[in-house]
């Protein structure tokens, strides 16, 4: 969900919060009872009561109808299939043609006004939902007709024209003239298909009872074979038992770190989520806490898993299908990766210090006259060279002002001779 659907989910919730303001005092949605008034219009005849109210389905219509998790994950597989083909084939049909934009602001528009915790009771009429939107009233029921074929909303009782009964009842009580009832609608979840592992021959068993053992009670299962008989002391009766063994101080801490990322794992004993731990093959040593919750949350993403510890009957077994769906544990975990890291900068350090090392032996074993000598040579060399070099500049920077002063000789000499020839 992003920000743009929040704020549009915001602003409708908001409207529909002002719109239920200015409902009349008294006015109530359900109406289990409703008597005629006391003066019938003449010549017809009506019944005298109403058992069961035009606005309310009837008893068992949600039976079959999959309540959704939220409004938010509701829109985001809106979002999800629309993107499918799926959701264009949907979409664009011989009779009913939609753009996916518009889609996505009617529903919305919509969401706010379905029941918060299941998607059931949407009574909202196309009229309402259109003038909201600026659209026209038959693109509203489009998009209801596209959202049923998706699998996202099912109508549980069409709208229809009021009976003169029902008008009359209506004007009685509430004082207004009304003459349709609008359709009531529930936005329904996908169904998800969960893959469970397959059931052992031999004893059925529950799959929390087979995964999560409490260890006081395979200590119990194991003194029982060890009865304390009449008259033996408790030292005596205590002496072929096994003793308990806890858990090491470091898998207790790694289970109720991971108890305190998944909250809701905290109904269930420390030593019972270090069992579920243990059996789902997390080792301490190559997992942290916020590392394996983290990779479950990553691997949850990727999946397309929405997160729901109540779709089974133990949260603790939730916990174990979860890791065993997204965890791969043939993968490097992100401690063995950072292990790996470390050891490499290790190895670094070492070969820098070797080398440095290597580099200072070789400097002690250099004789120190002999270098002073080479090098006493070589400034030798470099300024006698120097001074050749210099020599050599001077040489031919004298040559060069003695020719220039021939050539300014030459040339008074010529205009002198041309001065007197004239």
């Amino acid at each position: 969900m992003t920000r743009k659907d929040d704020a549009i989910i915001t602003q409708i919730h908001t409207r529909a919060e002002i719109s239920a303001d200015k409902r009349p005092t008294g006015v109530s949605p359900t109406l289990p009872t409703l008597e005629l008034p006391s003066q019938e219009p003449a010549g017809r005849a009506f019944p005298t009561e109403l058992t069961h109210s035009p606005w309310e389905p009837a008893p068992g219509s949600y039976g079959l109808v999959v309540a959704w998790q939220s409004g938010t994950f509701w829109l985001r597989d809106l979002r999800a299939l629309l993107a499918t083909e799926e959701g264009d084939r949907a979409r664009k049909t011989e009779h009913d043609t939609i753009a996916a934009s518009t889609l996505y602001a009617i529903a919305a528009a919509v969401a706010p006004y379905a029941d918060r915790g299941t998607g059931r009771s949407v009574t909202v009429a196309h009229a309402t939902i259109a003038a909201q939107l600026g659209v026209c009233r038959r693109t509203i029921g489009r998009a209801w007709r596209v959202l049923e074929r998706l699998g996202l909303a099912q109508t549980v009782l069409s709208g229809r024209y009021l009976t003169a009964a029902e008008r009359s009842l209506i004007k009685s009580r509430h004082g207004r003239h009304q003459i349709r009832r609008a359709s009531t609608r529930a936005l329904t979840g996908i169904r998800r298909t969960v893959h469970l592992p397959p059931v052992e021959t031999g004893t059925p068993q529950s799959p929390v009872s087979k995964m999560v053992k409490h260890q006081r009670a395979s200590a119990r299962n194991a003194n029982a074979t060890h009865p304390r008989g009449r008259g033996q002391s408790r030292v005596k009766a205590n002496q072929g038992r096994r003793a308990y063994a806890p858990w090491p101080s470091d898998f207790f801490e790694f289970g109720a770190a991971f108890t305190r990322r998944f909250w809701w794992l905290g109904e269930h004993h420390p030593a019972s989520v270090c069992a579920m731990l243990d059996r789902a093959g997390i080792d301490p040593a190559r997992w942290t806490a916020d590392a394996l919750a983290d990779a479950i949350n990553a691997g949850m993403t990727a999946r397309g898993i929405t997160m729901n510890h109540k779709s089974r009957r133990s949260s603790i077994a939730y916990a174990a299908w979860l890791i065993s769906t997204t965890i791969n544990h043939d993968e490097p975990t992100p401690v063995e990766l950072q292990r790996d890291r470390a050891a490499a900068r290790e190895r670094d350090r070492a070969r820098l210090a070797a080398e440095r090392a290597a580099e200072a032996s070789r400097a002690q074993s250099i004789d120190h006259e002999e270098v002073a000598a080479i090098i006493a040579r070589s400034n030798a060399e470099t300024a006698e060279r120097n001074r050749l070099r210099a020599q050599q500049e001077r040489a031919a920077r004298i040559e060069r002002e003695r020719l220039a002063a021939a050539e300014l000789l030459r040339r008074r000499g010529t205009a002198t001779r041309s001065a007197v020839t004239e």
